[in-house]
């Protein structure tokens, strides 16, 4: 990896955040037809938990990035059976 100066780490990071802030991938969610209302699970806590698992675990089923939302919101073991948070 190459070496960045603090400039460019800074113009990288506020053009990600502009990118992927939460007000444009949720609309991005509504105007798809995926979330017409928003609830707990908005369509940028769900992007960001897909994301995160993709990047940081060995993700073997959809059940993984579910397991991945629910431990970033807090939510620990749902039920006896499931596997706990890493």
């Amino acid at each position: 990896m190459s070496n960045l100066s603090t400039a460019e780490f800074i113009r990288i990071r506020s053009t990600l955040a502009q990118a992927l802030s939460a007000n444009d991938v949720n609309y991005l969610g509504r105007t798809a037809g995926q979330a017409a209302r928003l609830r707990p699970v908005t369509p940028h806590r769900l992007f960001f938990a897909v994301v995160f698992t993709l990047a940081g675990a060995k993700v073997e089923s959809l059940a993984d990035s579910l397991r991945a939302f629910n431990c970033q919101r807090g939510g620990g073991r749902s039920s006896t059976w499931s596997r706990p948070c890493r």
